[in-house]
């Protein structure tokens, strides 16, 4: 591969596929419309996220094999094709279920993308100047995920939902011509094998059962029947699947890799921490969403903040990282997190808007600090010859934790809110004067729209309008379902930190036997 100019390849390489990053962060603001357009109930928004990842994360890991065999630009392109198409689809949808369809092929085309490009840091660039090559990287996703919320905002504000799609659908065939025209091509990394496309597939089922538990548990519950059956579900795949893989040449999951402490960990890490992450973000946006004094903007200002930060310091973050443990900046980032979720907590209907960013503050620096030391855990331990499997499983492990965050934040936030309004209706209706013993009559009213006359005769002897009862409710419900969503996170948030404090004992020497040891499987396999 010609390396006259590494650096320029790769501003080019990020330039082409900064579109396709931003427009993940361009549907957060446009959820609730879309919502609003099909007519699809908050707990069940997760959904428009599944779609996508169940996809973009099943496939990662064999788009990045193939790229390690036929050469990641080919995939690259590929991918930049299909997502721009797919955009276009989504634009123009007539119904839900084509827009979820376009949703879908959507995540095709990020999975041919990003572990490629991911892994083209080790194509072009030497072990010394890696760290700086990732925060170079980390600041280019930032600054599209930073960027895309608040133009996401401008534009449903200006047109509708449909104009980001358009815009992005554009943008992102730009990306295409650049990485075409400018991106050299890799040579083979490895021998070409059997790629495992009946996996990807049982695979791809497995992650449609994963991310969809928090939906299946908001409309059913916890130990109903179907949820069960549900759960049960997911280990049959994934004991079928791994059988299959035994069997296979060629496995779905080459889990060979994780076998390395740092690159499990780091997995495990990443997963926990975009929970959290998109659990806070959307919470927030369906919080926004209920504030009469808030835009699309407003709420597209809470994603470029978080994402904002953390492209401001991607940069330093990369000089830190070719010098220094990268274990130390991960505990950093997570004690960050920890203190986001804190201050989460305290959010109410009456916060302003400069305190509930400051919660993205330090969502944002800990999202920074955290994905450019883990990646380059990664990429440093991955053995040679399986840069792309290993890339390629770590952004499974991380793309995973954003519709299991996207899932989770959503469905909890629904039955905490309307377990905060059943709770709060009494309480609400005895300060306004009215006898609480018509809890039941303002709950059915609320759901069917039709308001008895028992009811309105105490609404008017209150001299006040369901309307405005109601939105006293919901402004309590919603702050008992922030402190909900903020209670486990910070629970998930104790745990991780715990988790990333076992890096600590980890040895450059250890990191080598590891790396030898996975090269020798490998060959003895062969």
């Amino acid at each position: 591969m010609k390396q006259r100019s590494p650096w320029v390849i790769f501003i080019v390489l990020l330039s082409g596929i900064f579109v396709t990053l931003e427009a993940n962060a361009f549907l957060t603001p446009a959820l609730p419309y879309i919502a609003k357009q099909f007519a699809l109930p908050t707990q069940f928004v997760g959904i428009v996220t599944v779609c996508y990842y169940i996809t973009a994360i099943a496939l990662a890991p064999l788009f990045g094999r193939l790229g390690d065999q036929i050469g990641r630009k080919k995939i690259v392109v590929a991918g930049m094709l299909i997502f721009s198409l797919s955009e276009f689809l989504a634009s123009f949808s007539p119904t839900l279920t084509v827009f979820l369809i376009a949703r879908v092929i959507q995540g095709f085309g990020y999975a041919c993308i990003f572990p490629n490009v991911f892994a083209y840091i080790s194509d072009i660039f030497t072990e010394e100047k890696r760290g700086r090559a990732i925060g170079i990287f980390m600041l280019f996703i930032y600054i599209a995920t930073g960027t895309g919320g608040l133009i996401s905002g401008f534009l449903i504000e200006t047109f509708n939902w449909r104009a980001i799609f358009v815009t992005s659908g554009t943008l992102a065939f730009i990306g295409f011509l650049l990485v075409a025209i400018f991106v050299p091509s890799t040579t083979l990394q490895v021998a070409k094998t059997k790629l495992n496309y009946t996996g990807a597939v049982i695979f791809m089922v497995f992650i449609a059962s994963v991310v969809s538990i928090p939906m299946s548990i908001g409309f059913f519950g916890l130990f109903s029947p179907f949820t069960l059956i549900q759960f049960g579900l997911i280990f049959v795949i994934l004991a079928s699947l791994l059988m299959y893989d035994r069997r296979s040449e060629a496995p779905t999951l080459d889990l060979s890799v994780l076998k390395i402490r740092g690159i499990a960990v780091s997995a495990i890490l990443i997963t926990g921490q975009n929970i959290i992450m998109l659990s806070i973000l959307y919470t927030l946006m369906f919080y926004g969403a209920n504030r009469a004094d808030w835009t699309a903007v407003g709420i597209g200002l809470i994603t470029t903040v978080n994402f904002s930060i953390a492209a401001i310091i991607s940069p330093f973050i990369g000089r830190y990282l070719d010098k220094y443990r990268p274990v130390y900046l991960i505990i950093f980032a997570l004690a960050s997190s920890l203190v986001g979720v804190t201050i989460f907590y305290f959010v109410n209907m009456s916060s302003s808007l400069t305190y509930v960013l400051l919660v993205m503050v330090f969502i944002g620096i800990c999202s920074g600090c955290i994905n450019a030391a883990l990646m380059k855990i990664v990429i440093t331990e991955a053995p040679e010859g399986k840069k792309g499997v290993g890339t390629g499983l770590f952004t499974l492990f991380k793309d995973l934790g954003l519709p299991l965050g996207a899932t989770f934040g959503s469905t909890l936030y629904g039955i905490s809110q309307s377990k905060g309004f059943e709770n709060n209706i009494a309480v609400v209706a005895a300060d306004n004067g009215i006898n609480a013993k018509l809890s039941n009559d303002i709950l059915t009213a609320n759901t069917t729209g039709e308001i008895s006359s028992t009811l309105s005769s105490a609404l008017s002897s209150a001299n006040i309008t369901f309307e405005a009862l109601v939105y006293q409710i919901n402004n309590l419900s919603t702050e008992f379902a922030i402190q909900t969503i903020a209670l486990v996170c910070f629970g998930l948030c104790l745990f991780i930190i715990i988790l990333s404090l076992t890096l600590l004992k980890k040895s450059p020497k250890l990191e080598q036997e590891q790396n030898t040891i996975i090269l020798k499987e490998d060959v003895a396999k062969s």
